[in-house]
C-alpha cells in the first residue's frame, strides 16, 4: 500500500486516510483483532484506483462533460426559456467532475512539467477542502432549484399538471381545440 501511494500523482485526504487506518488496523492485529472484511476491499482498491487510472478517467470525464451539453442545446436550442434552466442545471451539477478534472490536470502538469504551483489547484479539490463541499452543496440546491423550475414549466407547457393552456388551432370552418384535430393515424393508413 504504501509502494503504491508513493507512485501514485495526485494522492487525496482519503488515500491518506485509508493508509491511516490500514497501520491501525495493523496494530490491533498484533493483540489478536482480526481486520474487518470492508478494509480489505480499501486496500485493494487505493491499490487499484489511486494514481493514473483515476488521473486518466477524472480528466476523461471532465472532458466528456461537455458533450450532453452540447447535445441539449444542438437539441432545444436556446430559444426555449425551461430548457435554458435544465441545461444550466446540468452545467451545474457537471461542474465538481470539471473542477477534479482540471485540477487533475495541474497535477499531472506539475508532475511533468516541475511546475509545482499548478499543485495549489488540487487543494481546493473536493476531497480536501471542506470549503470545496460547501460550495458544492450551494451549486448542488442551486442546480436542483434550475431543474425544478425548468422542468415544471415543460410540465406546464405541456399541459401535464392541468395548468397548462390547451392549444387550439384556428380552421377555415372556425376554432377547434387540439382533441379535436387528433387523427387515428391506424384508421387513416
Amino acid at each position: 500500500l504504501v509502494a503504491d501511494l508513493r507512485q501514485a500523482p495526485g494522492l487525496r485526504l482519503q488515500d491518506v486516510a485509508v493508509l491511516a487506518n490500514h497501520a491501525a488496523i495493523i496494530d490491533e492485529a498484533f493483540d489478536g483483532v482480526p481486520p474487518p472484511a470492508v478494509h480489505s476491499a480499501q486496500v485493494q482498491t487505493v491499490g487499484f484506483w489511486t494514481g493514473w487510472i483515476r488521473l486518466v478517467f477524472l480528466v476523461v470525464f471532465g472532458l466528456l462533460t461537455f458533450v450532453p451539453l452540447y447535445l441539449l442545446n444542438l437539441a432545444f436550442g436556446g430559444g426555449n426559456r425551461n430548457w435554458q434552466l435544465i441545461g444550466a442545471s446540468l452545467f451545474l451539477l457537471m461542474l465538481p467532475v470539471l473542477y477534479e478534472a482540471v485540477a487533475y490536470l495541474g497535477t499531472l502538469a506539475a508532475e511533468f512539467a516541475g511546475v509545482e504551483a499548478l499543485r495549489a489547484i488540487a487543494t481546493f479539490s473536493l476531497f480536501h477542502s471542506v470549503l470545496s463541499q460547501v460550495v458544492w452543496a450551494a451549486v448542488t440546491a442551486v442546480a436542483i432549484v434550475l431543474a425544478i423550475v425548468g422542468l415544471y414549466g415543460i410540465c406546464v407547457q405541456f399541459g401535464l399538471l392541468g395548468r397548462g393552456a390547451r392549444s387550439t388551432s384556428t380552421t377555415q370552418t372556425g376554432t377547434a381545440t387540439a382533441e379535436d384535430t387528433l387523427v387515428d393515424w391506424d384508421e387513416e393508413f
